[in-house]
């Protein structure tokens, strides 16, 4: 059995998290092994992973994949290096946004399960839904609508508005 540091460990389970969540996407648009490598490689980056650690990660995960597994340590260091070159600066700051979500999202999955359940916050109860959005123009979606107070309105009032009329 081989012997890998925490870091190394970390950043072999952060490729897994970010490929079971692009391997689908990626797939459907019939785009290639390295461009997903790549995409995970610079989200890796942006989360604070060493490009070393992101070279093992790469090498340790893409190994089976490729067509000739002797290449794997070539293609780990090509993969690795890119989002620490020139080229790869400009792809990382367009990522850096996302930075927060996708730590929350590894440091989860490093966690047990136990410590897993401690951190999540109890159910609540499902949001009644508030109406057809379309029809609020500048409303976005997860925003809540505060309904009309309607207690000193008569249904007569309401049949008679210019905007049940011309509706």
């Amino acid at each position: 059995m081989v012997e890998i540091d925490k870091a190394t460990h970390a950043a072999i389970t952060a490729y897994a998290i970010h490929f079971e969540r692009l391997w689908v996407v990626h797939r459907a648009m019939k785009r290639e092994r390295s461009t997903l490598d790549l995409t995970i490689a610079l989200r890796l980056r942006v989360t604070g992973h060493a490009q070393e650690h992101i070279e093992a990660a790469v090498r340790a995960m893409a190994r089976g994949a490729l067509k000739n597994p002797a290449d794997a340590e070539g293609y780990a260091r090509r993969i690795a290096a890119y989002p620490f070159s020139k080229d790869g600066e400009a792809d990382y700051e367009r990522l850096r946004p996302s930075r927060l979500e996708w730590v929350a999202l590894e440091e989860e999955q490093l966690l047990s399960p136990a410590q897993r359940a401690k951190l999540r916050k109890p159910a609540s109860a499902p949001a009644r839904p508030s109406g057809r959005l379309d029809i609020l123009p500048g409303l976005q979606a997860g925003e809540d609508v505060k309904p009309l107070r309607t207690s000193n309105c008569k249904l007569s009032q309401v049949r008679r508005s210019p905007i049940m009329r011309n509706g």
